[in-house]
């Protein structure tokens, strides 16, 4: 999956959900994801995990300067 897939489907999440809310951002998540054939399924779970690994790397360069 391409980054530009990836986020456009953030986007239709945060345009349909209501962002206060963690069950709504789930249950509209869910529904775009379920939407996704299997390898394009698989490519966003492994885009998210790259996504999370960077930002967790990112952090931890902070609290250690």
């Amino acid at each position: 999956m391409t980054w530009e897939k990836f986020w456009s489907i953030i986007d239709r999440v945060r345009a349909q959900a209501d962002m206060q809310d963690e069950a709504s951002v789930n249950q509209f998540l869910y529904t775009e994801l379920m939407k996704l054939p299997q390898d394009e399924l698989l490519g966003f779970d492994c885009v998210c995990g790259e996504l999370l690994h960077t930002v967790s790397a990112e952090h931890q360069l902070l609290l250690y300067r």
